[in-house]
């Protein structure tokens, strides 16, 4: 990003690949889903960020595509922007700002959808890459730790998640009861909640999920496996999907996630966030009420 403040314009460039470092750019229709300025560390809203969440220049976007040559893709406001998690230039797990921006009058002909990339979980995990099958190769041997937990941790441990599982579905009822949603239910022993949106009566399924160190894959697969359950046999096909989680999950899953249809929403403690263009449309009035 560049500030033009005598000319009241801001410059974004993507580089949607190919570059040194990759802000994982991409096309989403239409749209650009473009990240924020910082390479390094978590990312904030201070700045020519501030500045596109705000729209208060006209913001001109560029695409690169050599040093000494930019293409211009057109004048754009940010419709929406979200938190998600990423890395950083040094490998590091990080808080961005993800932003959508919408075109007034593409120019430079139609603008077309980036060749998918390598998933960066999969560049840090190269034990994802597939290889062929081979019967005679025995599993790896199963690994313990030394010194297994106690008892009494593990209890701990379980208490916590139950009581922090309560408490964020405590915060969901309250948030959906402030935006105007009703006919808020829970089935024991299945959906945690499901509730009608105000204006046009739309179901959400709600899937409750606490995250903690490493347990980020592990949750986001269950709930996207509870929730397809859920919406199969208890619901209706046209119900929308939602996992709530108490703290931010990677950008990459939750890219995922919304290709099956899921919506995500991360309580901060204070006030639910909508995280993506599917959640900011399924939820847009939920995470509008402070």
């Amino acid at each position: 990003m560049a500030s033009r403040p005598e000319m009241g314009a801001l410059l974004l460039i993507t580089h949607l690949g190919g570059a040194s470092f990759d802000y994982e750019d991409y096309w989403n229709g239409a749209d650009l889903i473009y990240t924020g300025r910082g390479q390094t560390g978590d990312q904030s809203l201070n700045g020519q960020n501030g500045q596109l969440a705000r729209n208060e220049a006209t913001n001109f976007v560029f695409k690169y595509d050599s040093p000494r040559h930019l293409h211009f893709l057109g004048v754009a406001r940010a419709k929406q922007y979200w938190w998600a998690k990423g890395l950083d230039r040094d490998g590091v797990e990080r808080r961005i700002v993800r932003f959508r921006l919408s075109f007034e009058e593409p120019r430079g002909g139609e603008l077309q959808p980036t060749a998918a990339r390598v998933d960066p979980v999969r560049l840090r995990r190269p034990n994802l890459t597939p290889r062929p099958f081979d019967e005679t190769r025995p599993p790896a041997p199963f690994l313990q730790r030394e010194e297994r937990e106690p008892p009494e941790e593990t209890l701990a441990r379980q208490e916590k998640a139950a009581h922090g599982h309560h408490d964020l579905l405590a915060a969901l009822n309250r948030a959906l009861i402030a935006s105007g949603w009703n006919i808020i239910e829970e089935t024991r022993g299945a959906i945690d909640l499901w509730a009608r949106r105000p204006g046009d009566g739309q179901r959400v399924i709600f899937e409750a999920k606490t995250l903690g160190d490493g347990t980020e894959v592990h949750q986001t697969r269950s709930a996207l496996s509870q929730l397809l359950e859920y919406r199969h046999f208890l619901g209706a096909p046209n119900d929308f999907l939602c996992l709530v989680t108490n703290a931010p999950i990677s950008d990459v899953r939750e890219r995922f996630l919304r290709t099956q249809g899921v919506a995500v929403l991360v309580h901060d403690g204070a006030t639910f966030q909508a995280v993506g263009p599917l959640a900011l449309e399924v939820l847009g009035a939920l995470v509008q009420k402070k």
